[in-house]
């Protein structure tokens, strides 16, 4: 599970944001932005490389990547290669925007898109007003809920347009913990933990409120809803303290 550093104070995206195919994030990224833009800047950086390929530069620059007689390759790496140096250029200048605030990169270099991570609405409104032309979408915080869901520690956020199986709001990762269970060594105490603790909550939930994955040797999914899980957790760990769980919870966008 990511650490999270960040200020509970997330500002919602709001009207600024509806043009550029805004939607829901899935997780606060990298434990520290809960804001992604995605800028496409395919074509400028494609003319960009054309045209430095067209002189006597590029001729230069495309030999340092010569492999044998294999052109093909020489001329991807080549072209790869400058593609990359115009997207550091693209980057740079991101950075100038706000000198006083952080952010992470993302870059395709194929598609020649660059996914911006930023942590504060400020430095995400300069971006997507200095660049609205470059933005094809923005994810952040869409609601209190999903606010909720994405500072809390022991969640994963779901995005997702129905529930999973059509009636879970929840799925659960469990994985046994501690040195005695690892999977070299320790495989038949995880085996009869896992089937113990499986056993153990078909047997405490009514019918139909959990379906469990069919792998229950190493670690399991399941999944159910938080008013059927919130009933039984509290004595799954009294019984089986050597268990640790992930919650990936959904939250609904279409």
């Amino acid at each position: 599970m990511e650490t999270r550093t960040i200020s509970v104070n997330l500002t919602l995206l709001g009207k600024e944001s509806k043009q550029f195919n805004a939607s829901p994030s899935d997780r606060i990224y990298f434990g520290r932005y809960p804001y992604k833009i995605k800028l496409d800047f395919n074509e400028l950086i494609t003319r960009a490389v054309q045209q430095f390929f067209n002189t006597d530069a590029g001729d230069d620059f495309a030999e340092q990547f010569k492999v044998g007689d294999d052109y093909y390759r020489s001329s991807r790496w080549a072209v790869d290669s400058k593609r990359w140096n115009e997207m550091c250029k693209i980057k740079d200048m991101i950075l100038q925007i706000e000198l006083w605030e952080s952010e992470r990169f993302y870059c395709n270099v194929d598609e020649g898109t660059i996914s911006v991570y930023v942590k504060t609405k400020k430095h995400y409104s300069k971006i997507i007003k200095a660049l609205s032309t470059h933005v094809v979408q923005v994810q952040g915080p869409w609601n209190k809920k999903h606010k909720e869901l994405l500072l809390d520690p022991e969640s994963v956020v779901v995005v997702r347009k129905k529930p999973y199986w059509g009636k879970f709001d929840i799925k659960v990762e469990i994985w046994p913990k501690g040195s005695q269970y690892n999977r070299w060594t320790g495989h038949s105490k995880r085996r009869a933990l896992m089937h113990d603790a499986l056993e153990f909550l078909s047997e405490s939930m009514e019918p139909g409120a959990i379906r469990i994955s069919p792998k229950k040797y190493y670690y399991s999914h399941l999944w159910t809803n938080d008013k059927d899980l919130t009933a039984v957790l509290p004595f799954l760990n009294i019984a089986y303290p050597n268990l640790r769980f992930t919650y990936y919870r959904c939250f609904y966008f279409k």
